[in-house]
């Protein structure tokens, strides 16, 4: 799977990042989290128009520094993810669970406290 990601981010982070830093939350849902550090994305599924090709890049032992790369895997399935922005919870408001299809990805709703 490639994981395309959209909105204001470091690319230095991103490429000094390390796995320790990133969790994918919800990757059986139709609307996947990523955290990479500070930043979190929300994301959903896409069939390729083609096939994505993936190589990993060899250590070069050569004079000029050339770049060798060697075939990784392949996919058809992209995972586009928007960045988002958290925002603190109000004092007052509590977490209601509502039904859903699956209990794996139970969607959560705000409602105002009515002890006022």
């Amino acid at each position: 799977m490639v994981i395309k990601l959209q909105g204001v981010i470091d690319n230095e982070f991103l490429y000094n990042c390390e796995s320790s830093n990133c969790r994918l939350l919800g990757i059986d849902t139709d609307e996947p989290v990523l955290q990479i550090g500070n930043y979190t994305f929300i994301g959903e599924f896409k069939e390729s128009l083609g096939t994505h090709v993936l190589f990993e890049e060899l250590a070069s032992n050569d004079a000029e520094g050339s770049k060798q790369l060697k075939y990784k895997c392949n996919t058809t399935k992209t995972l586009e993810m928007s960045r988002v922005f958290l925002v603190e919870k109000e004092k007052g408001k509590e977490k209601e669970q509502i039904p859903g299809p699956s209990s794996d990805a139970d969607t959560q709703q705000e409602t105002t406290d009515s002890e006022g």
